[in-house]
């Protein structure tokens, strides 16, 4: 995956008054997915989102139901690192695991 931007900004959308984290992202071979995530902290080093799984597709590990609709993520951004790392909890905020994505630079 390629992080091609990442942008800090206010919305607009339900009076919320929350910033928003916007990143976008290429998979291999040609799909670009639009993230919105509530930023959580920002630093020189590392920023924090948050978001919630809206896929309607779930992926299960060893019979456990590991990701699904609901679902949610704090994601944390080491600037300058290639990877990012995602804490996921499910829909009783039960941590379940952590997710990697190796990130390229543009």
């Amino acid at each position: 995956m390629r992080v091609e931007s990442l942008t800090l900004g206010k919305s607009c959308r339900r009076k919320e008054s929350k910033t928003k984290l916007h990143l976008r992202c290429i998979r291999l071979p040609n799909h670009v997915l639009e993230l919105y995530d509530n930023l959580i902290f920002n630093s020189k080093s590392i920023i924090v989102g948050k978001s919630e799984i809206t896929s309607s597709h779930s992926v299960t590990f060893n019979g456990e139901v590991v990701l699904a609709k609901g679902f949610q993520i704090v994601s944390f951004d080491l600037m300058g690192k290639w990877f990012t790392v995602g804490k996921i909890t499910d829909l009783q905020r039960k941590h379940i695991g952590y997710y990697c994505d190796i990130v390229t630079p543009p």
